[in-house]
């Protein structure tokens, strides 16, 4: 159930169901979404914040991979633009936060991940991220004159947890109400945080009182 590869640990392996999915993770340094390409055989394509779009060199990379931008106030568009790569038969990655949390609890998410299951009829893939604060360094830097930071893994060992993929039970059954909608994404984060947890429990196994929780 273990693999390892050199900076990255990988449990769960055999949760890598092929054909399309939704990937969803918790997102707390900017390195993550270099990990996954290295894990998946299939390519990957990301919905990331439109801003990281505007980046020099990293945004004409994001263009010219085909990665998905997602402009503020249009989430529908991206998500129909997702629809049409899992009905090619294509895997899909979403950070549900919509945001860094910087190894720090995670923030409470969007429902997009679930409104795209629901009308793809895609399972999810749920994925815990944990490298030690340690193995990090923080970087500055500005994007559209706003300033950021955020934490880059420049050493040490990813360690990378992979849930059962599951389907929600609503595919074709009608709409969601905004309850039930938000039922099931925290059913989908309270995994992410238990993933998350055990990868802290294996990258530090003399310290299992800390609980990561969403």
């Amino acid at each position: 159930n273990l693999m390892c590869i050199p900076k990255i640990s990988v449990t769960g392996h055999k949760n890598l169901i092929e054909g399309p999915k939704i990937v969803v993770a918790n997102h707390p340094n900017m390195t993550d979404s270099c990990v996954l390409p290295f894990i998946f055989p299939e390519k990957l394509t990301f919905l990331i914040q439109a801003s990281t779009f505007s980046v020099p060199i990293m945004g004409f990379l994001l263009r010219k991979s085909g990665q998905i931008p997602v402009i503020k106030g249009q989430g529908k568009q991206a998500l129909n633009i997702a629809l049409e790569h899992l009905s090619n038969g294509q895997t899909i990655v979403i950070f549900p936060e919509g945001r860094l949390n910087h190894g720090k609890s995670l923030f409470r998410a969007g429902s997009g991940a679930v409104v795209l299951a629901k009308n793809s009829g895609a399972p999810i893939l749920p994925i815990g991220f944990y490298v030690s604060p340690h193995d990090t360094v923080i970087m500055k830097g500005k994007i559209q004159n706003r300033k950021t930071f955020a934490h880059w893994q420049v050493k040490g060992c990813c360690h990378v947890h992979i849930g059962k993929p599951w389907h929600i039970e609503e595919i074709n059954k009608g709409s969601i109400n905004h309850l039930r909608l938000r039922e099931i994404t925290n059913k989908m984060m309270g995994q992410i945080a238990e993933l998350v947890t055990d990868a802290h429990n294996n990258a530090e196994p003399k310290d299992r009182s800390l609980r990561f929780s969403h």
